[in-house]
């Protein structure tokens, strides 16, 4: 089954470094659990890297506030590391702030389960260590 986790996930972040966000939303449980850790420090909060969202349409919701913030985001993945149910995937953005027009790159981790072919819990943390410890590994 973690083979097939794999790729489910890799085909979202596929997409995702082409801009096409809305395009794997059937890849996604309708209760999908969406949550934004803001631990890393800085200003991750104002930002709005924090909080849950349950179900898709509040995860797209969340998601489109978050891109809203960006001019030309650009979401590459940059590793993939399965964890039974789950992928950790390292994951770099990159793009513009709006707000201030000041280029911003961070590296971020990504965590989803999923079920049955789905993803049920997605969990994006600014801190990649907290990422594996909490899929169960350290880095």
């Amino acid at each position: 089954m973690s083979q097939e986790n794999l790729e489910i996930v890799q085909a979202i972040y596929a997409e995702a470094a082409e801009g096409r966000f809305g395009t794997t939303l059937h890849l996604f449980h309708p209760d999908v659990e969406y949550s934004r850790s803001a631990s890393g420090g800085g200003s991750a909060a104002v930002v709005g890297l924090s909080g849950t969202a349950r179900g898709v349409e509040a995860m797209v919701k969340a998601g489109l506030e978050w891109l809203q913030t960006f001019d030309r985001l650009r979401v590459q993945a940059d590793r993939f590391v399965e964890v039974g149910d789950s992928v950790v995937v390292f994951v770099r953005h990159t793009g513009k702030a709006k707000a201030s027009g000041l280029p911003i790159e961070g590296e971020f981790a990504d965590v989803m389960t999923l079920r049955e072919g789905r993803v049920i819990r997605f969990e994006q943390y600014r801190d990649r260590a907290e990422a594996l410890e909490a899929a169960g590994l350290s880095e």
